[in-house]
């Protein structure tokens, strides 16, 4: 593989390579706070009302983590 490639058989690289970066950031931005409302969850003394609310935060994080997958 040459080092010295056109710019144009790099660039497609530069953007995959950028957008999976900025997929990460956008993930660990909110990783720590669905995390959060699971140890919330625990916390509800009605077990039906918990998996409800538990249900709800699966398809909020399906959908932060995979947009437009599970639509």
């Amino acid at each position: 593989m040459s080092i010295n490639r056109p710019l144009t058989q790099v660039q497609p690289y530069w953007n995959n390579s950028t957008a999976i970066r900025q997929e990460i950031q956008r993930f660990e931005s909110v990783h720590p706070s669905i995390y959060a409302i699971y140890d919330l969850i625990e916390s509800i003394p009605d077990p039906i009302l918990g998996q409800q609310i538990r249900d709800n935060v699966v398809c909020i994080e399906e959908s932060v983590i995979c947009p437009g997958k599970f639509s």
